[in-house]
């Protein structure tokens, strides 16, 4: 069966994915990948240094792997099985491929989003995307999309003082920056090419002397307002756009609502966190 026919049956069945939420192709995939199903537990695959902003993946040979930290619910041979058929079908499809089946979902729906290519049949997961092209926002570019949808200059024709010179401009016309704006204005890069160019957004704002607003000071959306559904949505493009989710990023980001907002509906941060398949980067110890 496709992950999209596994949707269908377990959603027709009344089955509910953690939280009480409904199957999505992206929930099947983790479990499908994920390796506590059969026994073992791992520990350190991301860090982050203290003080910084982001982090990183580390190689998995760094790994901690303690085997047996739970119950096998299914047998090596069915795991190695699943994983070989996942690995099947992204080596079938084409870096074309992939982008053709964004173009054709753009054209059907009229834009574009996280959500919608998550639940889309015969398109790949977001994560696939990632992995590719190394940002969903990167794959975008490269069928000429962006929000709003008007097509954005590619940033590779840029020089990097003509990134921060047009970074500037838009401070100057906005009064502000934020990912948001950034992301909206036709005339800069995508957020991914600034992080790419300079190693953060923080970066390219310290290049221009500028200093984000503190928490509060921004016009965040009142989550009230927004279906569970929809949170996550806004979470989950958060994280395409940054690489990384934390308390002070979604206080910063006009994507979402503030982090207490996903406190009180979901019962915490890392509950949210788990929703979008992000797996938060815990700080080394010394």
């Amino acid at each position: 069966m496709s992950m999209e026919a596994i949707v269908r049956l377990l959603n027709a069945e009344g089955s509910l994915a953690e939280f009480r939420s409904p199957w999505t192709r992206h929930r099947v995939r983790r479990v499908l990948a994920d390796e506590k199903y059969i026994g073992p537990h791992i520990f350190g695959r991301h860090c982050r240094p203290l003080r910084a902003t982001t982090g990183f993946r580390n190689p998995p040979e760094t790994w901690v792997r303690v085997e047996g930290a739970f119950e096998a619910l299914v047998g090596q041979e069915m795991f190695a099985a699943a994983r070989r058929a996942i690995a099947n079908r992204m080596v079938c499809m084409t870096d074309e491929d992939m982008l053709d089946a964004l173009r054709r979902l753009r054209k059907e729906r009229g834009y574009l989003s996280t959500a919608m290519i998550e639940d889309a049949e015969e398109v790949p997961c977001v994560a696939t995307y990632q992995r590719r092209f190394g940002g969903l926002m990167a794959a975008y570019q490269l069928i000429g999309y962006r929000r709003g949808g008007q097509v954005r200059d590619t940033h590779r024709n840029l020089s990097d003082q003509a990134m921060l010179d047009r970074l500037a401009d838009l401070l100057r016309t906005e009064g502000r920056l934020s990912i948001k704006v950034i992301d909206d204005s036709p005339t800069l890069p995508c957020v991914e090419s600034y992080k790419r160019r300079f190693g953060t957004v923080a970066a390219a704002y310290a290049a221009i002397g500028y200093t984000p607003p503190g928490n509060g000071t921004s016009r965040k959306p009142r989550g009230r307002k927004f279906s569970d559904e929809t949170l996550i949505a806004r979470l989950a493009e958060l994280l395409t756009v940054a690489g990384r989710l934390s308390w002070d990023l979604i206080a910063a980001s006009d994507l979402t609502p503030a982090p207490c907002t996903y406190v009180k509906r979901f019962g915490g941060l890392a509950a949210a966190y788990s929703m979008v398949g992000y797996e938060r980067q815990v700080e080394p110890i010394g």
